[in-house]
């Protein structure tokens, strides 16, 4: 901790587009609550947004990705760890109360994880590093 590095890449947030939405039950025309695969990148509106099959509850390939690696050399202090979700499978389920009740929810199961550490490179800014992205310049006696 508190070592100076110098990182060749670091892990972005990325905004693909995708999710599931929910048309709750007091929106929709037949009072059932409705679960859609959302992906903003495509153009035609009817590929933007399709209904969940019944056959996809409790998993399905609808993958969403939140961090991308960047290449960009700069250097900073490792100020932290973490495991950072770089891309998980989005989900719905239905899950029941301890009365019986049943509700659905919408859930993520993470695909690939990533360690990595967070560096400090400027005032009040600070950038996720992959472990493979970075190397020590000096070691700090303490």
């Amino acid at each position: 901790m508190f070592q100076k590095v110098r990182c060749r890449a670091y892990l972005r947030k990325a905004s693909d587009g995708r999710c599931i939405t929910v048309i709750s039950a007091k929106d929709s025309e037949d009072g059932k609550a409705h679960y859609y695969y959302t992906d903003n990148r495509e153009k035609k509106e009817e590929d933007a947004m399709r209904e969940v099959p019944d056959e996809d509850w409790g998993g399905s390939d609808f993958i969403k990705t939140y961090y991308r690696r960047t290449e960009k050399e700069f250097s900073g202090i490792i100020i932290g760890m973490k495991m950072v979700v770089t891309k998980a499978e989005l989900y719905c389920d239905v899950s029941y109360g301890p009365n019986g009740s049943e509700y659905d929810y919408v859930s993520k199961y993470p695909k690939e994880k990533i360690k990595a550490v967070v560096v400090a490179y400027g005032c009040n800014r600070t950038r996720l590093v992959a472990m493979d992205d970075f190397e020590i310049m000096e070691v700090v006696d303490g």
